[in-house]
């Protein structure tokens, strides 16, 4: 288990000194975006994952930190910002949801 407690961890840097908290009007929820400065590939954040030492997205590392491995669908971000990284802005939803999961179907 000492790999969910580093993990968790990591998790507390990542949300307290490698991300820039931003609050902005009438985007996401209450609670306010972790936007990523760190490393991007194809608009995406990524970053070393811990465990394996390779490189990874940032959504599903921190998701599956926070919430457990999810076994189907994707992670969208409800609050629509590609850099945010706040799991609380994430859900998971079935392959071609992603419109209706964001309320716009």
């Amino acid at each position: 288990m000492k790999n969910e407690v580093d993990m968790e961890k990591w998790l507390e840097r990542v949300e307290n000194s490698c991300c820039e908290v931003y609050e902005i009007e009438g985007v996401g929820s209450n609670e306010p975006h972790w936007i990523w400065p760190g490393a991007v590939t194809n608009g995406y954040p990524v970053s070393t994952d811990p465990r394996t030492k390779r490189k990874a997205l940032m959504r599903p590392l921190i998701h599956e930190v926070r919430f457990g491995k999810r076994t189907e669908g994707r992670i969208v971000m409800l609050c629509g910002l590609r850099l945010c990284i706040n799991p609380w802005h994430m859900r998971v939803v079935k392959h071609g949801r992603k419109a209706q999961e964001k309320g716009r179907g």
